[in-house]
């Protein structure tokens, strides 16, 4: 069961990415050829929902400090996300920075999936054996 969580975070992790990118599509396509942002807004509940994941994953399988706190902000900066385009009409200047997390977003999503990748390519997820328990041949 464990693996399997294991292999999940890393492909889950990938899955987020794979979303950001999405979501970066969608806007443009709001912006410059669609009529509406309704894809990219609906689009968003699974996004967020990756980035839970993401955060539960990463405290199921046991991973290191630095990856639970990363997972943390994730989830933090992605929920903050959805707030900043509610503030066009009073402070279009913080409504301009929902582009700007959304690099945020890339980058400790970045940094997740190719820290759980290494990770995994390296010999898993899980620590070590302790040194006093027998090794099976």
């Amino acid at each position: 069961m464990r693996r399997a969580a294991e292999a999940s975070y890393v492909v889950i992790a990938w899955l987020f990415l794979a979303a950001v990118i999405t979501q970066f599509f969608l806007a443009g396509l709001g912006t410059f050829g669609a009529k509406t942002f309704e894809p990219h807004k609906d689009f968003s509940g699974a996004f967020h929902l990756l980035a839970l994941l993401v955060l539960l994953l990463a405290i199921f399988v046991r991973r290191n400090r630095t990856d639970v706190i990363l997972a943390v902000v994730l989830f933090v900066i992605v929920t903050v996300q959805f707030s900043l385009p509610e503030a066009r009409d009073d402070a279009p200047g913080v409504a301009a920075l929902h582009v700007v997390n959304a690099l945020f977003i890339w980058i400790v999503g970045y940094h997740l999936a190719m820290r759980a990748l290494v990770a995994r390519v390296r010999g898993g997820l899980s620590p070590p054996p302790a040194a006093d328990t027998p090794q099976q041949p």
